[in-house]
């Protein structure tokens, strides 16, 4: 018999986007600010990135934009699949391995659309999730929120 899973251990604010995973907290693996602009790149001259980073998830903890990392320049320099980084800006790397999908909490509000893209590798459209008086778990192992065709904010990932 299968059973809905009500106790979390972790989170993580979700991030829609139609390309970029969720990333899965406990696949955090480094942290730091950027010291140059550098167009799709993410630059640290302070960091010690290595080619294992190809694939993790990038986020800018400033802007809360994600992108994946898609090339290896140099201990300080990564490529990215899109450009997210201006000088001086926070950034978190995850690595992309580890996420198996996470449930979604979706708060109060008027139902509206929410697009994902499921661990089986469908992509769904719930056309009114949500309940506009009282917040709701989605019980479908997510990978991603696709922004586009998803009108609603502040969801949170929980694993």
């Amino acid at each position: 018999m299968k059973f809905l899973k009500t106790h979390y251990g972790r989170a993580i604010n979700v991030i829609s986007n139609d390309t970029v995973n969720i990333p899965n907290p406990a696949g955090l693996g480094m942290t730091g600010t950027t010291d140059d602009e550098g167009g799709s790149q993410l630059r640290d001259s302070s960091a010690n990135f290595t080619t294992n980073l190809l694939g993790a998830i990038v986020v800018n903890t400033t802007t809360n934009d994600v992108a994946n990392v898609i090339g290896f320049v140099n201990s300080g320099i990564l490529t990215l699949d899109s450009n997210i980084f201006t000088s001086g800006e926070g950034y978190a790397i995850y690595n992309s391995d580890n996420n198996q999908g996470c449930a979604l909490y979706i708060p109060a509000g008027t139902p509206a659309r929410l697009s994902v893209l499921t661990v089986g590798g469908d992509v769904i459209e719930f056309k009114a999730c949500g309940d506009a008086n009282a917040s709701t778990i989605l019980p479908v192992n997510v990978l991603r929120v696709i922004k586009t065709g998803t009108e609603i904010d502040n969801l949170i990932a929980l694993w």
